[in-house]
């Protein structure tokens, strides 16, 4: 969706006082996520997707480190999926993994299946 019609649905939505989380998925590279999406929507990209590998993951925290001020109270970074217990990491990489993205202030969403 164009930030416009983003705009648009979300006064659509106040009017009739519905609430919903909006992600957004803007392509790292095309924009810098966190200008122009935290004035719409909750949460959105901020690199690459992740592999389940401890150079993957270190890399994408650097990468993140400057958005982390972007992030606060209904406004989250999205650097990916967290890979714990996907078997690429150690235990204690897999602990290291989850607290830095605690650090970074990212929404954990659990999907139940």
């Amino acid at each position: 969706m164009l930030m416009g019609e983003i705009r648009l649905l979300l006064v659509a939505m106040s009017m009739e006082e519905i609430r919903m989380l909006l992600r957004l998925a803007i392509k790292k590279g095309e924009d810098d996520p966190a200008l122009c999406a935290g004035n719409v929507g909750n949460s959105w990209r901020t690199t690459d997707d992740i592999n389940d590998t401890w150079a993957s993951m270190t890399s994408i925290a650097d990468l993140n480190d400057k958005w982390a001020a972007y992030a606060g109270p209904g406004r989250w970074n999205d650097p990916d999926m967290l890979e714990v217990g996907n078997g690429g990491m150690t235990y204690l990489e897999y602990q290291s993994h989850f607290s830095m993205w605690a650090l970074m202030k990212v929404a954990f969403v659990i999907k139940i299946m």
